[in-house]
């Protein structure tokens, strides 16, 4: 589907995050939050949020917050985010952005996921996700 990292990451973290569609008989019957707010990343803030909805940031559409999730993993891996540096692992930035303490069995499911759908090592440095 994607073949860079940071989008493969990126959908990862969509699908750990529960963006779950309105399917009928579905335990979410108007979808998850993140798919009611079309912020698949559940994200609290983002420049591109057209509005806030409980805390989370609402996005125009399904791919402004795809997108707004690479945004987000761009500043990490490009140094442009005071909390994850391009030299911290991915388990790092992950802990960071789920808000998830590492070695929990949150995280440990969290992460799996994320390295299940991408690819990538929970050891590899935020900075191998623009690696081809």
């Amino acid at each position: 589907m994607f073949r860079t990292k940071v989008f493969k990451v990126a959908y990862a973290i969509t699908q750990a995050e529960g963006w779950i569609t309105n399917k009928p008989g579905s335990t979410y019957p108007l979808g998850s939050r993140s798919y009611r707010l079309h912020n698949p990343g559940n994200l609290r803030s983002s420049i591109y949020q057209t509005a806030q909805d409980g805390g989370f940031a609402v996005f125009e559409n399904d791919m402004v917050g795809i997108y707004a999730v690479v945004y987000q993993l761009t500043l990490y891996a490009k140094g442009g985010s005071a909390n994850v540096k391009p030299t911290d692992t991915i388990a790092t930035a992950i802990s960071k952005y789920s808000g998830t303490t590492i070695g929990t069995p949150n995280f440990n499911n969290y992460m799996s996921i994320i390295e299940k759908i991408s690819g990538v090592s929970r050891n590899d440095q935020v900075r191998s996700l623009f690696d081809n």
